[in-house]
């Protein structure tokens, strides 16, 4: 397990709150418009949200809505992968764990 924090977005200059939604399927995000029902993870004041833990080897996609007033406008889906368990050395003697490869999350839009 892995935990992150999708760290600073960059906010719309009108915006006031943020809809965050966050999850494995992709459908569920894109069609998500309550931010207190999941995927909805709440309307939040910051540019920031931390997911908790989350699993090896998965796929998560996450849309930030932004708020100015009553008027929210719709961002897009982004997602990242976490990579599978660390890579493995192997060396005549068995499999040694060398490094744990937590820089390998990739964002795509």
């Amino acid at each position: 397990m892995r935990s992150v924090i999708l760290d600073k977005w960059a906010k719309g200059d009108t915006a006031t709150k943020h809809n965050v939604y966050f999850g494995t399927s992709w459908s569920d995000v894109n069609s998500a418009s309550d931010p207190n029902t999941s995927p909805g993870k709440g309307r939040q004041d910051a540019n920031s949200f931390n997911p908790g833990t989350l699993e090896w080897g998965k796929t998560y996609y996450w849309k930030i809505n932004e708020v100015n007033c009553t008027i929210v406008y719709n961002g897009d889906i982004w997602s990242f992968t976490t990579d599978f368990w660390p890579d493995v050395y192997t060396a005549g003697y068995g499999a040694f764990i060398i490094e744990l490869r937590l820089d390998r999350i990739v964002v795509r839009k």
